[in-house]
């Protein structure tokens, strides 16, 4: 997880479920008093139920979802007292494991085929591994790198986020593990994106430039359909789906602080605006009409939402305490889920901490709220959303993972 001074997240989305409380909190920190959230109560509340949860021998380190079948695939590394092993894990829609396997190194981070027929994984020793849904190894490809899968056009987009020395800034392989195409780069790839509807990727480079690629990979060589700039370095950046999607900015200039920039992806800028609040991640809605924001700095946690038309602010909201490790935000047609961390009224104890998730109306009223189940003390881990089935997963450092279906 990232700190709250880092900028960018590796967060993947899972989660939540009980629609104002119903769910329960058994297991969290307790307090008598519970922090109200900064948000109006919604009239169009939701409904979440519990389909499963399970506990695994050490924490969740990151985790996936399978749109279609809703099989979830988690990473989880050795208890820090107890000790154990780095294990892969594949648990289906109904609760049972499907796969447990477990591996010499870490994993670092993982993606599967919608219908759980595949689980690509980029282990700490440099190797991207692919497994089928018995968990019998598929292939093997040297080089780590950040997977995608894009089931529309059955290709996995291999993203390198943190080479030391940049040459490429993504290969594509197809799903039997053949390298189709890479990107050549000079400088280094920032920040990487890609559409609802998996049409679209949107990448970051270093000068401020915004690189947008159509997901239908040919073989070599590989070329953007467009390239926007914008002043200073960029922190985040998303996509839209549709036949012509838009693209949100957000960048930091040293001068000038920090800018939300809204263009149409192929062709021109439509609005920037300068951002009052520190911001470290951007979600354009899949219509592309709305943009969702949110940041974690000494002045608290802030969700904000913006026209993708213009970059004009619609709603803004803040927590005045910062939230010791960033959280993320998730977005869906006619949603937004937030995570959210708090302490108790007047306490300066870290272990009455909690952490929470939230789901927002488009007009930045709560519509429902989960205090998560966790033990004194722990942190939302890793959270991942499907948004056609509704599900949610989510995985806590206190080793447990949990699915929702959000009705």
């Amino acid at each position: 997880m990232k700190k709250a001074n880092e900028l960018k997240h590796g967060l993947a989305f899972m989660t939540i479920a009980a629609m104002l409380g119903l769910l329960g909190c058994d297991g969290c920190s307790s307090s008598p008093e519970r922090p109200s959230l900064p948000f109006e109560r919604s009239t169009q509340a939701m409904e979440f139920s519990s389909l499963w949860e399970e506990a695994f021998p050490g924490p969740v380190t990151d985790l996936a979802l399978a749109k279609k079948s809703g099989d979830v695939v988690v990473a989880t590394i050795p208890d820090p007292d107890a000790g154990g092993k780095h294990l892969l894990t594949l648990i289906g829609k109904n609760g049972k494991k499907i796969f447990q396997l477990p591996s010499p190194f870490p994993v670092k981070s993982l993606d599967i085929v919608d219908d759980g027929s595949l689980v690509v994984v980029n282990n700490y020793d440099g190797k991207l591994l692919a497994f089928d849904r018995q968990g019998n190894f598929a292939w093997q490809s040297e080089g780590g790198c950040k997977p995608t899968v894009v089931n529309l056009t059955k290709r996995i987009i291999c993203y390198h986020d943190d080479d030391t020395k940049p040459s490429f800034a993504f290969d594509v392989y197809d799903f039997a593990g053949k390298r189709i195409a890479r990107f050549p780069i000079k400088v280094d790839a920032l920040s990487v994106k890609f559409s609802e509807d998996e049409r679209w990727m949107a990448i970051a480079l270093s000068g401020g430039r915004a690189l947008v690629f159509s997901t239908d990979f040919k073989p070599d060589p590989v070329r953007p359909e467009k390239e926007q700039k914008v002043g200073g370095e960029i922190l985040d950046l998303s996509i839209s789906n549709g036949e012509e999607p838009r693209l949100a900015v957000v960048s930091l200039d040293t001068k000038k602080g920090q800018t939300l920039s809204v263009f149409e992806a192929r062709k021109a800028l439509v609005g920037s605006t300068p951002l009052s609040f520190h911001v470290e991640q951007v979600e354009i809605l899949p219509a592309g009409k709305l943009i969702a924001l949110y940041g974690n700095s000494p002045r608290g946690q802030y969700v904000a939402v913006h026209s993708a038309y213009d970059a004009s602010l619609q709603w803004q909201k803040t927590e005045t305490r910062y939230a010791d490790y960033s959280l993320a935000i998730r977005v869906g047609e006619d949603r937004i889920v937030a995570g959210f961390e708090q302490i108790a009224p007047g306490s300066t104890n870290v272990k009455s901490r909690s952490s929470r998730l939230v789901v927002l109306g488009l007009d930045g009223k709560m519509r429902a709220e989960l205090p998560l189940k966790t033990a004194e003390g722990a942190y939302l881990y890793s959270f991942a959303y499907a948004q056609e089935k509704s599900w949610l997963a989510v995985g806590t450092d206190d080793k447990r993972l949990q699915l929702f279906e959000l009705k």
